[in-house]
C-alpha cells in the first residue's frame, strides 16, 4: 500500500517538476529576448546618433557653399556691372 502511495506522490510531483522546468525555460527565453531587444535599442540608438551628427555637417557645409555661391555670384554681378557700358 505504502508503494502504491509513494508512486502517487512521485507521478503527482513529476509535472510539477516538467512545469517548473518549463516556466524556468520560458523565463530564460524572455530574458534572452530581452537582451536582444536591449542590444538592438543600443545599436539604433547609436545609428541615430551618427545620422544626427551626419546630417548637422552636412547642414554646416550646405550653409557654407550657399553663402559662398551667393558671394561668388554677388562679385560677379559688380563685375559684370562694371563692364557693362550701357549702364
Amino acid at each position: 500500500m505504502m508503494t502504491k502511495v509513494n508512486q502517487s506522490l512521485d507521478q503527482a510531483e513529476r509535472p510539477t517538476s516538467l512545469a517548473d522546468q518549463l516556466c524556468d525555460h520560458k523565463r530564460m527565453e524572455a530574458i534572452r529576448n530581452m537582451n536582444e531587444l536591449e542590444i538592438e535599442a543600443f545599436v539604433l540608438k547609436e545609428k541615430i546618433a551618427y545620422n544626427e551628427n551626419m546630417l548637422a555637417r552636412q547642414q554646416t557645409k550646405r550653409e557654407l557653399y550657399s553663402s559662398q555661391r551667393k558671394k561668388i555670384f554677388d562679385s560677379l554681378s559688380k563685375q559684370r556691372a562694371s563692364l557693362n557700358p550701357c549702364k
